[in-house]
């Protein structure tokens, strides 16, 4: 008996041991993994950097861009995508970057984040006068910003006036009382008719709109009057044989989207409370994304269908498999909502985009000069560290064609949230650009 209990001790502790060997060999392999994330980069990995990035300077040259030819090649699709809002630098780069896609590599189309509304009453102004001031871009995109180092706001509006360039807002995000004046006058004028004859139908609905400008409400009668008289306008338009379809698709598709925002007011989403309910955040954004990619497509395949378009929205918005981005879905995005990269990544369009994303290891951002904030010291082991060792100020680096392997097996790199993300990075944008000194966006509006 007592052979038959150590032979059955033994077997219990062998078992343990094993078990405890396991246990071991897995924490150490987590240690060795999570030790290993936080190594610096090497010098190797700099030097590839280095060799396999194209450096260039910000004086205006479009010359200084030509190494983009290469990378984009034929693709239709080139979105440039900031971190953030305040970041001054990466617009002044961005926007030398539009000048020469528009001159060197013809690109026609130039669209934003913002209503289209917006952008036309934006592109109407500046194609109208010599003459431009603050606030007649204070309707624009904030790389329109005229405290910028680089102002491209004259550049546009020569080619606007040479007809070789077109403003486009992707969003719906809108002053709803103007918006609705502003289309009713283009409504009127593809009828042909006086003002007052449109007018008369929506007069006691505009009174009342002025009292909730852009509030993140909009009372259930006035949102249901308002979506009836839409669907009375588009359905009147579609009863007019226009020799101009281009004209009459653009103004309908306008009415859409202004649907859309009265749609979204009436979920009673809440502006002010956005940063603090991450469902309302999610639902916001995913009512802003669905929307920008439905009217991309559109563009694509009526508005636009041969020319190049340039695309300006913030990394978040064009990042593609977010999945694939650890612990992103669990902090920032629930994996049901998609963003437009995303939603544009499953359209017959998603090898026709290049999308290069702005990222910087030092200085300051910020849109007021009390929330200035200074830029976090780059991690370690992050693509932002890696080039803060190298000798550039400013470069850019194609995820696909260059020789650095280590890249594409998962690093740390902040293109959104003022947070540090691990990814393999090719999977969510084509390409980078670094700014080693990066200043705020004091002038926005």
């Amino acid at each position: 008996m007592s052979d038959l209990t150590g032979e059955f001790m033994f077997i219990v502790s062998h078992e343990k041991v094993k078990r405890l060997s396991i246990i071991f060999l897995i924490a150490f392999g987590l240690s060795y993994q999570n030790l290993k994330s936080q190594q610096p980069v090497s010098s190797v990995a700099v030097e590839c950097i280095e060799n396999n990035s194209f450096p260039f300077q910000t004086n205006g040259d479009p010359r200084n861009f030509n190494f983009l030819k290469s990378s984009i090649a034929d693709k239709r699709i080139v979105i440039l995508s900031e971190a953030d809002y305040g970041d001054g630098t990466s617009y002044q780069v961005m926007s030398q970057m539009m000048q020469f896609l528009i001159d060197s590599m013809r690109f026609k189309v130039l669209a934003f984040d913002n209503s289209n509304v917006d952008i036309n009453y934006f592109q109407n102004k500046i194609s109208q006068t010599d003459s431009i001031n603050s606030f007649d871009t204070y309707f624009g995109p904030n790389i329109l910003n005229t405290g910028y180092d680089f102002n491209i706001t004259p550049f546009l509006q020569t080619r606007i006036k040479e007809k070789k360039l077109e403003l486009f807002g992707l969003d719906f995000q809108m002053r709803l009382d103007s918006a609705v004046n502003s289309l009713l006058k283009e409504t009127c004028n593809f009828f042909q008719c006086d003002d007052s004859v449109v007018d008369k139908t929506f007069v006691s609905l505009l009174s009342n709109l002025k009292l909730f400008g852009n509030k993140a409400f909009l009372i259930d009668s006035y949102a249901g009057i308002l979506s009836e008289k839409i669907d009375l306008l588009i359905s009147e338009m579609n009863k007019v044989k226009s020799q101009n379809a281009k004209e009459a698709q653009a103004i309908k598709r306008q009415w859409m989207n202004v649907k859309y925002f009265v749609t979204w007011l009436n979920r009673r989403f809440n502006f002010a409370n956005e940063a603090e309910d991450v469902k309302v955040t999610a639902s916001y954004l995913a009512a802003r994304d669905s929307t920008m990619a439905e009217n991309l497509v559109w563009m694509l395949n009526f508005l636009y269908p041969r020319e190049k378009i340039i695309i300006n929205v913030s990394a978040y918005h064009a990042s593609r498999f977010c999945y694939k981005i650890d612990e992103f879905t669990e902090c920032c995005k629930p994996v049901e909502i998609k963003t437009f990269g995303e939603l544009m990544a499953g359209t017959p369009f998603k090898n026709d985009i290049y999308s290069i994303v702005f990222i910087s290891s030092g200085g300051f951002r910020g849109i007021e000069h009390d929330e200035i904030k200074k830029l976090p010291l780059p991690k370690r082991n992050s693509i932002e560290y890696a080039f803060s060792k190298t000798k550039f100020d400013y470069a850019f680096l194609d995820f696909k064609r260059n020789k650095c392997d280590w890249l594409n097996q998962g690093i740390f790199m902040a293109p959104f949230f003022d947070r540090y993300f691990r990814a393999n990075w090719s999977d969510i944008f084509s390409g980078i650009v670094y700014i080693r000194d990066m200043k705020p966006n004091y002038s926005f509006r």
